[in-house]
């Protein structure tokens, strides 16, 4: 029987294309990625050109803008106002009747 590392095996575009994707996750260059998962560094590049060559698919643009992120943000201020105007109109009317109980809304979070 051969041995493994004389023998010239031959892998299809799927282990080529796992090693490319991995590799570009990683930290690593073409040789270190190579040298770490003994594959060979001439046909890891002949693989890695084959797959630059391939059209990509445009990236996703993201659907939101900048002015919906600003007013997103000016309401959300907006919100946290009133939640704190709502809470001392609480405290005023614990203080004022004190034996009265407050309507508790099952969709609400008590504090």
């Amino acid at each position: 029987m051969p041995d493994k590392v004389l023998s010239r095996e031959r892998y299809g575009e799927a282990f080529w294309r796992k090693h490319h994707e991995a590799w570009q996750q990683s930290a690593l260059n073409q040789r270190e990625y190579c040298e770490a998962h003994w594959i060979p560094l001439k046909a890891f590049g002949n693989w890695r050109a084959k797959f630059k060559a391939e059209p990509q698919l445009p990236a996703p643009k993201l659907s939101y803008r900048r002015r919906s992120l600003k007013n997103a943000e000016r309401r959300l201020s907006e919100f946290a106002t009133m939640i704190s105007q709502l809470k001392f109109i609480k405290a005023a009317m614990l203080t004022r009747f004190p034996d009265s109980k407050l309507p508790v809304l099952s969709s609400v979070r008590g504090e």
